[in-house]
Formats: structure tokens, C-alpha cells, sequence
């Protein structure tokens, strides 16, 4: 009796071993499948990712992303929206987190401006002014490389004259290829304020083109300014 209670435990321990095996492999094989996703570490979200790279979205998107770094983080600002459109808020949470350990507060922020549409919106005014391919893609890999730089996000507690400083000390420090400035929800009536005084200002007017877009299917949700250099201004290009 002692002697099949030993080889009872003796198999038991060697199936177990055995199947511990098999779904190590087994999770092994998924995570090379999944590829620079892996660090995700959840295979629905995963395969939304993947199902991202179906969308029309994408695709104006990769044509201008060269560098791998940007366009996996463009996947995720897309995943990220689609989270948020299937209102799945803790795997939006998830994801967040997965992103800042991998990537950093860098990481998260170049996903945000992708979730928010800031980045597409970008490309349909760039396309408006920019005639090559080459510069695109110059234009959009540096505004997603120096986010602060050339975007300022605009909150309901913002006070307009500050944000006019801020504006007219980049010009006069960088003089910048272009500027954004995003503002949602309660903050858009800042914006709007904000607007009527950027065409008071000389250093503006004469050498940047301002374009409003707003966006919104029921009023308006989102507000964003555009500043773009012109080719002929005050100032040496840099």
C-alpha cells in the first residue's frame, strides 16, 4: 500500500512537472508570437493592438513614422482610444501603467496626443502647408520627440495672459517651426479667449499662419490652434 501511495505521488509530481512545462512553452511561443507587444502582458489587448493596425488611422500614420520607438507608440495611443471607446477604464489603467514602466511619462505622453487625435489632426494641417513626404515626416518625428516644445495643453484654470507669455517666450528663445495648442472640455473657452489675442500680436501676425480647428460631433469638445511658421518672417530659419 506505502509502495502505491509512493508512485501515486511519484506520477503525480512528474504530470504536474510535465503540464507545468507544456503551458511554460505554451507562454513562451505566445510571447515571441506577440513581439515587442509582450511587455503588455495581456493577450486581449494585445490583439486589439494588432487589430489597430487595420485602421485607415494607421495607416496615414506609419506613411510619416519611420523611427520603430514612435510607431509602436502610436499603436498604443490608438489601442488607447479604443479602450476607451469600449469604455474598459481598468484595462486603460493597465495599459497606462505597462506603457510608463516600459517607456516613461515620454512614453505616456506620445500615446495621449495619439489617443486625444492631436497627432492626426496635426498631419491634416501640415498636409495643407508641407509638400513633400521628407518634410512631413521631419515635422511630425520632431513634434513627437519634443512634445514640450511645441505643444502647450491648455486647462480651465489657465490664466490667458500667462499663456500669452509663455507663447511669445518660445517664439522669441526657439522661434519654432509650428505650435499647438490643445484645449478640451472646460478649457476651451480659455482657448477661445486666447485666440482674439494672438492676432493682436505683431510677432504672430507677421510670422506665423494661425489655423482653428474645432472638433466635436454634438458641440464643440475639442479646440486646437495651429501656429505655422511662414516660409518668409522676421527671423533666420534655424
Amino acid at each position: 500500500m506505502c509502495s502505491d501511495t509512493y508512485k501515486d505521488t511519484i506520477e503525480g509530481i512528474t504530470k504536474g512537472a510535465l503540464e507545468f512545462g507544456e503551458n511554460k512553452i505554451k507562454q513562451l511561443v505566445q510571447q515571441f508570437k506577440n513581439g515587442k507587444l509582450a511587455f503588455i502582458q495581456d493577450q486581449e489587448t494585445i490583439d486589439l493592438v494588432k487589430k489597430q493596425l487595420e485602421s485607415g488611422e494607421w495607416d496615414l500614420c506609419k506613411g510619416y513614422i519611420k523611427d520603430d520607438f514612435l510607431k509602436l507608440l502610436v499603436k498604443m495611443g490608438l489601442t488607447l482610444r479604443e479602450l476607451d471607446r469600449l469604455k474598459e477604464t481598468k484595462k486603460i489603467q493597465n495599459l497606462k501603467q505597462k506603457i510608463n514602466i516600459k517607456f516613461g511619462p515620454r512614453g505616456i505622453h506620445i500615446s495621449e496626443i495619439v489617443q486625444n487625435k492631436l497627432l492626426t489632426s496635426f498631419i491634416g494641417s501640415l498636409a495643407k502647408t508641407i509638400n513633400t513626404v521628407p518634410e512631413m515626416i521631419e515635422y511630425i518625428e520632431k513634434l513627437l520627440n519634443n512634445l514640450d516644445n511645441y505643444v502647450i495643453f491648455i486647462k480651465n484654470t489657465d490664466n490667458v495672459k500667462n499663456i500669452h507669455k509663455i507663447i511669445e517666450t518660445k517664439i522669441m528663445a526657439n522661434t519654432p517651426d509650428f505650435l499647438i495648442i490643445f484645449s478640451c472640455g472646460s478649457a476651451i473657452q480659455v482657448a477661445m479667449t486666447l485666440k482674439s489675442e494672438l492676432f493682436k500680436m505683431q510677432i504672430i501676425t507677421e510670422n506665423y499662419t494661425v489655423e482653428i480647428q474645432e472638433e466635436g460631433t454634438e458641440g464643440i469638445n475639442k479646440y486646437l490652434i495651429f501656429l505655422f511658421k511662414q516660409e518668409s518672417n522676421l527671423f533666420e530659419d534655424k
